[in-house]
């Protein structure tokens, strides 16, 4: 188990017994939810640098027109 005021990780969840149920119930194996995560993961990321990206664009357009 996992101790008080953290959360759980993915594969403490995916181990639970209470989980294990109520994805049977619904019809989910933990292989779909690892892989789940694992693309929410890769999405997230790559948006993250795309925001980056962004972000340093428009810096560098600021510094060349404070520069004018």
């Amino acid at each position: 188990m996992y101790p008080c005021n953290s959360e759980p990780s993915v594969e403490e969840l995916l181990t639970d017994p209470v989980a294990r149920l109520v994805m049977a119930r619904d019809g989910l194996r933990a292989d779909q939810v690892r892989s789940l995560v694992a693309t929410a993961k890769r999405k997230l990321a790559a948006a993250k640098l795309r925001h980056q990206a962004s972000a340093d664009r428009e810096s560098c357009t600021r510094s060349l027109t404070s520069a004018r």
